[in-house]
């Protein structure tokens, strides 16, 4: 189960290859998505995310700036600062 401050989802992983990949879908009050994420290490230090999602239901609508800002958070807590 996934809880957010608006919704509450029901999750299920599809892939996972940590640290590098995951994805997963969601399903609850009339929405539902798959999100995968691709994490890579750059060069001189930093992670690169790479992030797609398929939606259906009122959060297909939004803009792709509104969809990043409202994932922001959360990807920014996918590792602990060390990076493993």
């Amino acid at each position: 189960m996934v809880v957010t401050d608006r919704r509450t989802f029901d999750g299920i992983v599809g892939e996972l290859e940590w640290p590098n990949r995951f994805g997963w879908a969601a399903i609850g009050d009339g929405l539902s998505f798959y999100q995968t994420w691709l994490l890579q290490d750059e060069p001189g230090g930093g992670r690169l995310t790479v992030f797609q999602e398929a939606s259906r239901g009122p959060s297909a609508l939004l803009p792709a700036a509104d969809r990043r800002e409202r994932t922001r958070g959360w990807v920014d807590n996918l590792l602990p600062p060390d990076g493993h």
